[in-house]
C-alpha cells in the first residue's frame, strides 16, 4: 500500500539576474525643440495657388460656362407626387340605411374601395385633374 503522505519534490529557483539601478535623471542637457524650418505647410500651398491663380481662375469659369450650358440645353423634367387617403365608410354611413332600408344586410368595403381606386386612376380624372392644373 502506498504511503498516505505526499512527496514534496525540491526545486530549485534560479536567482533574479543583477538589474542596474535607473538613474534619477537622465544624462545631458536637455532636449531643445526642432528650428522652425520656414514657412508652415499651409503657407506653402497658399503660395502655389497665389503663383498659378490665373490659370485656376480660368479654369472656374470655364467650369461655370460648362456648367450653365449644359443646363440650358437639357429640357426641364417635373415630377410630383400625391397621396390620397380613403376612409372606408360604415354600414350606416349619413344614415343611409333609413334612406333605403331594403339596402342589403350586408356590407363590403373591399368592393367600394376596388371602385373608388378605379375611379382616382381613370385616364378621365387624370386629364380633367392636369387640364385644371
Amino acid at each position: 500500500m502506498a504511503s498516505k503522505g505526499k512527496a514534496k519534490l525540491a526545486v530549485a529557483k534560479r536567482p533574479d539576474p543583477p538589474v542596474a539601478p535607473l538613474p534619477e535623471f537622465l544624462p545631458g542637457p536637455p532636449p531643445e525643440a526642432p528650428a522652425r524650418r520656414g514657412p508652415s505647410e499651409m503657407a506653402r500651398y497658399l503660395t502655389i495657388l497665389r503663383r498659378h491663380r490665373g490659370p485656376l481662375l480660368a479654369l472656374a469659369v470655364l467650369g461655370a460656362i460648362v456648367g450653365a450650358s449644359a443646363t440650358r440645353v437639357q429640357t426641364p423634367v417635373f415630377a410630383t407626387a400625391a397621396t390620397v387617403e380613403i376612409h372606408i365608410a360604415n354600414e350606416n354611413y349619413l344614415n343611409l340605411r333609413d334612406v333605403n332600408p331594403t339596402a342589403s344586410a350586408t356590407f363590403y368595403p373591399e368592393y367600394d374601395l376596388q371602385t373608388q381606386m378605379r375611379i382616382l386612376t381613370s385616364r378621365e380624372l387624370v386629364t380633367r385633374v392636369t387640364e385644371a392644373l
